[in-house]
């Protein structure tokens, strides 16, 4: 049976990936990942760790791409957290969100100083770019 981008089970199995807590602090960027090839990813959770004390934007996270220079090549807002209490979960809908290979996946806070979450998503490599 030939294998190809979309029936290759690296391309259609969906993996989880826990990527840890999230780097306190106003605009703190916290590297998730780097993947030598094209990904996708899916779904993200997160869990309270530690609360927050801004509402609306400011306690937003979100997911971003760069293209492995400075270029960022995807951006999502992923959650607003608020003041939620610890252990409160979010989890996104399904972003179908690109990170290029050699791409650096990160988290970025809002302007809240003190919040912190655990990440986990779902990835898989992308099928549209991604050789196997």
């Amino acid at each position: 049976m030939a294998s190809a981008n979309y029936d290759h089970p690296s391309f259609i199995t969906r993996q989880m990936e826990s990527f840890g807590k999230t780097t306190a602090g106003a605009s703190g960027t916290s590297v998730l990942a780097v993947y030598p090839t094209a990904m996708r990813v899916r779904r993200v959770s997160a869990s309270i760790t530690t609360v927050g004390t801004s509402s609306g934007a400011g306690a937003a996270l979100g997911l971003y791409a760069y293209d492995g220079t400075t270029t960022t090549t995807a951006s999502a807002t992923l959650f607003t957290l608020g003041s939620s209490t610890v252990n409160t979960m979010f989890t996104s809908a399904d972003l179908n969100f690109a990170v290029p290979a050699g791409g650096m996946l990160f988290a970025k806070n809002g302007t809240d100083a003190s919040s912190v979450v655990n990440l986990t998503a779902e990835i898989h490599l992308d099928p549209t770019t991604a050789s196997w």
